[in-house]
């Protein structure tokens, strides 16, 4: 399972409707392996989603979500004027601190 972050923009600096996270899941069947969906409204400088995804490589993943994504922007009236910024593996930081801290075998 992969986490990939999706980066919205929308018009004048408006948070997505409450119920993104319903309307991406929504969008997804079956083959896009989407198994959780979060929404980062307040995130800066867009707002994000991220999509947890079963796939068999990161790469898939990534296809799958921004495929995904652009799927409930298209087909939602509700997110009309929004668009994708970009779409990525989430980069979890501590996790990578640590590992760049650590001093190694010896």
């Amino acid at each position: 399972m992969y986490l990939i972050h999706t980066r919205l923009g929308g018009t004048g600096g408006a948070a997505p409707p409450d119920d993104v996270t319903h309307l991406v899941l929504a969008a997804a069947n079956a083959d896009d392996g989407v198994e959780h969906v979060r929404a980062h409204p307040d995130a800066t400088p867009h707002p994000v989603l991220a999509l947890w995804i079963v796939a068999p490589s990161l790469r898939e993943a990534e296809a799958r979500a921004l495929e995904v994504c652009r799927r409930t922007l298209a087909g939602s009236p509700k997110l009309r004027g929004w668009e994708v910024v970009s779409s990525g593996a989430a980069f979890v930081t501590p996790y990578y601190e640590r590992l760049l801290s650590s001093s190694g075998p010896d």
